[in-house]
């Protein structure tokens, strides 16, 4: 009987200490913004956010495109934002086999930032850097990040590597 006892104590003291800490944390996300300024996100607002971004994504079908390898895919949000050129890069531009001697080349690999998911194809950062130096190709070859990690396991697979 002495075990139950100090077992169920031992409950209570916890309740009772998980009930404090759930207490202090919850006046401090109702204190915080007044004296810090900053607004803290809730569970409940980052769901709410979260949901309100799938819905749209779900009522505007543009958005997602059928992909018969990966399931699905991210569509570019418009006519000029998913540009690749004839070299499979993500410019408008041509790009001569060789830099000039007073060019600098460089390659620019990444994800959907370096790609621009949201930008047209001259709001890129690759783009841009070219634009702010003249001397300077910067070759993007990337893609989404998303993208790249659905189509992982199916080139291992087609490879006969594991899954």
């Amino acid at each position: 009987m002495n075990n139950r006892r100090r077992l169920a104590r031992g409950a209570v003291v916890l309740v009772a200490v998980w009930g404090l800490v759930e207490g202090v944390s919850l006046i401090g996300v109702a204190v915080a913004p007044r004296l810090t300024g900053l607004h803290v996100r809730t569970s409940s607002d980052i769901l709410s956010e979260q949901s309100r971004l799938i819905s749209l994504i779900v009522a505007d079908s543009s958005r997602i495109v059928v992909d018969s390898v990966l399931g699905w895919r991210y569509a570019f949000r418009d006519g000029t934002n998913g540009t690749l050129s004839s070299q499979a890069l993500r410019t408008t531009r041509t790009y001569s086999p060789n830099a000039g001697p007073d060019h600098l080349r460089v390659a620019a690999f990444g994800d959907s930032f370096v790609f621009g998911s949201e930008v047209n194809v001259d709001e890129t950062w690759p783009a841009r850097a070219e634009v702010h130096d003249s001397t300077l190709e910067v070759l993007s070859s990337t893609t989404e990040s998303a993208v790249m990690e659905r189509i992982k396991p199916s080139c291992a697979t087609e490879r006969g590597a594991p899954s």
